[in-house]
């Protein structure tokens, strides 16, 4: 289970959600451009690698729902 934990008086999901907010694409690696902001803000590799898992692990009954909604709100 996935805790929104603080890190730099931020909130995870406060980094997950800017990053989506201004186009950002979330990836694993070292390399990746998502990562390398995160170091940059002095986040360490630990804390990085769990506020990636809250980005990208969702719950698959939800993501089945959210992508039935959007295929019919087109």
């Amino acid at each position: 289970m996935f805790e929104n934990k603080e890190v730099n008086g931020i909130l995870y999901s406060r980094y997950i959600a800017s990053w989506r907010n201004c186009g950002g694409q979330i990836t694993y690696g070292h390399k990746s451009a998502w990562y390398r902001w995160l170091e940059s803000m002095g986040i360490p590799e630990e804390i990085i690698w769990d506020i990636t898992n809250m980005a990208i692990c969702g719950k698959m009954e939800l993501e089945n729902s959210a992508k039935e909604f959007l295929a019919n709100e087109k």
